[in-house]
């Protein structure tokens, strides 16, 4: 018998494993979703950790109290989120980065492991794996669940329990098609529904919308089996674990009653109080709007709906959401009920940052997304197929109809939700606490909004001798006014004390900026500059006749010329501070800008300053006249913790649009 060639016997080889692949394909079919659902996550979630904020955040108004409340397992504002706090708790263990960052690590892999679930849900509606992967990363790469994936939020954790408790049921609904479970029940279809009931609830820890999902849910259990009602094994089961993931919120007049400070004067220990703080929560906000309004609220919707799927995802979702129908009427009637309620409900629903409550809404359509885009990859291959090669032909286009607008989402929106070199924040008071003299008081925002100067005492404990009297304050109590002759400093944009804490009796200070820290120019909602005001009874000495720049400039503002400047230092340590003196020269007060700029392009981080530190107009008007005087305005500059080492031009130019760049000085970075 003839010896076969060592070529021949690796093609054999190589056809073998072929067949063993696909034979364990075909037999194993869930462990391969499991698999594929795995790899989907994992990929979303390396994207999302790539673009993760390193720290705090302004991209959200709750984020820095939602990530100090987890450490402490304090009381958010309301509803309270306690399972989002208890799991936030869980993630501040991790052996990575700080607090902070640890938190924002729960939000992506909530988001990550809600695609992976997508990629579930759309095979347990018959759709091929292809396409279901294809779903998990577009809808996993739209803008409303990137930004949210990678700040401290509750809005990626709850889309994961959203999802689970809609996979689970779709589950146990794939149960009943048994005729025999479906009439008298079995063990699984009781676990099934039990893990359904006590995920919904506990998903209201996260978002307490989530209980208007109840009715689609409804709907469907009764479409899909009603002798339910008449199965006491499954039913008491699944009521009695409903209500273990309600009692969650015990926590809320459990906390209080140990002396934990709420974040809202309404009191949780208190029967009426825990109902304003959970279920009636945030009454202004309900249904503010009139009818006649709802179709321009619709708009609003629809054009949120655009920036994530853009106009073909729309139309794909159109389609696929008919298709279902036809396909899957129970399934579809569902998904409609769910997605109707949740959007009509946020429609109707008064907040800035209205995009994020659309995201489960998002993560429904992206459902029929997937449907749509089958319909449409069967209806090319169909005539495909009658002509040579048409299979390929076929199996190209679909390729690309499935991996190009994967592609499109991920090149769109990566760069505009890059946060990982977002480090202001931590670079702002991390000086701001070095600065401060032994027993300052620091003002600012109380609530969740000053969470930003809280985190570090409540967290890391650090500078305990700096006293913040907004610390832990309720909204619209009023705290204790410094006047005990310690010096005294602000963050306040308005650089003193927030007016709606300042007792009528305090006279206006003079607000002294001391501390400038750039920021990247992005477009957030609750943005501030990050500058430290040294407040003073008396006024600065601003005019300086005398002193000459070492540095000689000529920018001309209207009003105002910047004549010159001084650094402290050419060599600065990232994270650390140079010292820099602005000269002017003043024709008249005026309120014109200039931006100051470390790096070249449009996503280095920038300082918006007001000549003479936006003190000129009050010192013309009280002290002296500052036309035909040169100004000069003296702080300290942060050089952010994410500025790569080597030399950087540190320029300024007026703030207004195509103005032009003088540069400085260049600065090593270390």
């Amino acid at each position: 018998m003839a010896v076969q060639a060592p070529a021949m016997r690796t093609a054999f080889q190589g056809f073998a494993l072929r067949d063993r692949l696909a034979t364990a394909w075909a037999r194993h079919p869930r462990r391969v979703d499991a698999a594929i659902a795995g790899a989907v996550a994992l990929v979303v979630f390396a994207v999302y950790n790539a673009t993760l904020t390193p720290s705090l955040s302004y991209v959200s108004p709750d984020g820095n109290e939602l990530a100090t409340t987890s450490y402490t397992l304090g009381l958010a504002h309301p509803t309270g989120y306690p399972l989002y706090t208890w799991l936030g708790k869980a993630f501040t263990f991790l052996p990575v980065g700080d607090v902070a960052h640890r938190v924002n690590l729960l939000s992506a892999v909530g988001a990550a492991g809600a695609c992976a679930l997508l990629f579930a849900i759309c095979r347990e509606l018959a759709l091929p794996r292809a396409v279901a992967a294809f779903a998990a990363l577009f809808f996993g790469f739209s803008t409303s669940i990137w930004s949210q994936a990678t700040i401290s939020e509750v809005y990626a954790p709850n889309l994961f329990f959203v999802a689970l408790t809609l996979y689970l049921v779709l589950l146990w609904g794939r149960r009943q098609r048994d005729p025999e479970v479906a009439l008298h029940g079995d063990m699984r279809s009781t676990m099934l529904f039990g893990a359904w009931a006590f995920t919904l609830a506990a998903s209201t820890g996260t978002h307490m919308s989530n209980l208007g999902f109840l009715p689609g849910y409804g709907v469907y259990i009764l479409m899909v089996n009603w002798r339910v009602l008449k199965q006491p094994l499954v039913l008491v089961p699944g009521l009695a674990l409903f209500g273990l993931g309600l009692m969650q919120f015990l926590w809320l007049p459990i906390r209080t009653v140990m002396g934990e400070p709420t974040p809202d004067p309404i009191d949780p220990a208190t029967f009426e109080g825990f109902l304003n703080y959970t279920i009636n929560a945030f009454p202004q906000f309900k249904w503010a709007f009139p009818l006649e309004m709802l179709p321009d609220r619709f708009i609003l919707y629809a054009t949120l709906v655009r920036w994530n799927f853009g106009l073909p995802g729309i139309a794909a979702g159109i389609a696929g959401a008919a298709a279902l129908a036809l396909r899957r009427p129970r399934t579809f009637i569902l998904l409609a009920l769910m997605w109707g309620v949740h959007t009509i409900f946020f429609m109707e629903y008064r907040a800035m940052d209205i995009d994020v409550f659309f995201i489960p809404a998002h993560f429904l359509f992206a459902i029929a997304i997937a449907s749509g885009v089958w319909l449409i990859i069967k209806g090319a291959m169909r005539p495909l197929a009658r002509v040579p090669a048409g299979g390929l032909i076929g199996g190209g286009l679909a390729f690309l109809v499935l991996l190009l607008p994967v592609r499109a989402q991920l090149r769109y929106n990566y760069a505009s939700h890059d946060q990982s070199e977002h480090t202001e924040i931590n670079d702002f008071y991390e000086n701001v606490y070095t600065m401060l003299p032994v027993g300052a008081v620091l003002l600012g925002s109380a609530g969740v909004f000053g969470y930003d100067m809280f985190y570090y005492q409540y967290v890391y404990d650090v500078r305990p001798d700096v006293t913040i009297p907004s610390a832990g304050l309720a909204f619209g109590q009023r705290a204790s006014w410094p006047s005990d002759g310690r010096p005294r400093y602000s963050v306040d944009p308005s650089g003193a004390w927030p007016n709606r804490f300042r007792p009528s009796t305090v006279p206006s200070e003079w607000s002294i900026p001391v501390l400038v820290t750039p920021a990247h120019d992005r477009k957030l909602w609750l943005r501030r500059d990050l500058v430290l005001y040294r407040l003073s009874s008396t006024p600065p000495e601003l005019i300086d006749d005398v002193s000459a720049p070492a540095i000689p400039l000529s920018l001309l503002l209207n009003g105002a010329t910047l004549t010159g400047a001084d650094l402290g230092s050419t060599t600065v340590k990232a994270g650390e501070t140079i010292r820099v003196r602005l000269y002017w020269k003043f024709d008249r007060t005026t309120q014109a800008g200039v931006i100051i700029q470390l790096g070249d392009g449009d996503d280095a981080p920038i300082a918006r300053r007001q000549p003479g530190g936006g003190l000129v107009d009050r010192y013309d008007r009280e002290v002296a006249r500052v036309s035909g005087h040169t100004v000069v305005e003296e702080f300290e500059l942060v050089i952010l913790g994410s500025t790569p080492a080597g030399s950087h031009p540190l320029t300024i130019r007026s703030a207004e649009p195509g103005s032009a760049a003088i540069t400085i000085a260049n600065l090593n970075v270390e």
